[in-house]
């Protein structure tokens, strides 16, 4: 990536989601829908843990294939902070290079997650109580 220009905005910051954000949400909301558990390392329609359901996303929705690690996909994304995430970016929690969960944002502080065992992949808010640590918008 190209080093900003004197006086714009920082080259991490003017990443842009250049797929189709909308098909990308549509298609997580989807799945929120469809009663699809929580399986530890599951990556497809029978269940799926968190970095596989990010992965299914991307792929399925927009063509991007995502490793099936949460900090693998950090090597994937531009990160910046969650209160400047977008629609269609990547959230991240726990510190950069030993995340531990992941889910892909919606919008209107929301996002869709496959989130732990005994649970259903959802739409979730963003809480005081499991507040995300970054956001990381794809790169590709």
């Amino acid at each position: 990536m190209a080093p900003a220009a004197s006086g714009s905005i920082p080259s991490s910051a003017s990443v842009s989601a250049d797929f189709n954000v909308q098909a990308l949400i549509s298609l997580a909301l989807k799945l929120s829908q469809q009663g699809i558990p929580y399986v530890y390392g599951g990556s497809d329609l029978s269940g799926f843990d968190c970095s596989g359901f990010v992965a299914y996303v991307f792929k399925n929705a927009v063509g991007i294939n995502l490793p099936h690690n949460t900090v693998y996909q950090e090597s994937m994304v531009s990160k910046h902070s969650v209160v400047d995430a977008r629609p269609g970016d990547i959230l991240f929690w726990g510190d950069p290079g030993t995340s531990y969960h992941d889910a892909v944002y919606i919008g209107n502080n929301q996002y869709v997650a496959a989130p732990v065992p005994g649970k259903n992949v959802e739409v979730e808010t963003i809480s005081p109580y499991f507040q995300p640590s970054f956001a990381g918008t794809v790169i590709h």
